[in-house]
């Protein structure tokens, strides 16, 4: 027993001390709830400043698997500093007790992001002009990527590129979001 009191015998404890009485336990944590459902990815433009941070912050804590830094044509700010990117995707994670942490890929184009999608993927660009997200289911068994643009918003040949892609336009609502509250929004939209 322990200061808790007594365990059934299904449930998982750890040894935290033995002594003379006997052995000190502790209840284990159920951890399963923590297991990611799905696996979404979230390619989002580099933002300025400190959004593009906020958006990885947030963005672990939902539960996505793979972050994306997008270099878009409205792109204002092409560099990053992985170390505290990193740092963040680690703080964000253990706060959030996730048991796997996303991993952060390389900045690449939209244009070679798009070309290096993958077939059994739902894939779903964020637009104002695109169908409304209460018309897409999203499942749990196929990977989900989220596209997020620039502030300023995709150009007319970007989200042509994205209809050749074969990808999903989405539309989060009436109303037209900051880039960094649209890439929150729509990874919990996907996550869930």
């Amino acid at each position: 027993a322990s200061a808790d009191g007594d365990y059934s015998a299904d449930e998982k404890v750890l040894i935290v001390a033995y002594q003379k009485e006997g052995i000190l336990v502790d209840k284990v944590k159920d951890l399963s709830k923590q297991q990611l459902q799905k696996e979404v990815t979230l390619a989002c433009a580099i933002l300025k400043q400190d959004h593009f941070e906020l958006v990885v912050q947030k963005a672990t804590e939902l539960g996505v698997t793979t972050i994306v830094p997008l270099l878009t044509e409205r792109t204002v700010k092409s560099g990053l500093k992985e170390i505290r990117i990193q740092k963040i995707v680690q703080e964000a994670g253990e706060q959030s007790e996730r048991l796997s942490f996303p991993t952060l890929l390389a900045p690449i184009t939209f244009k070679d992001f798009l070309g290096s999608l993958k077939t059994k993927t739902s894939v779903y660009l964020l637009d104002p002009s695109g169908v409304s997200h209460r018309e897409i289911t999203v499942g749990n068994s196929m990977p989900t990527t989220i596209i997020v643009g620039p502030e300023g918003g995709w150009t007319g040949s970007e989200i042509t590129q994205a209809h050749e892609a074969s990808v999903g336009i989405v539309s989060l609502g009436n109303t037209i979001l900051r880039a960094e509250t649209a890439a929150i929004v729509g990874t919990f939209w996907a996550t869930q």
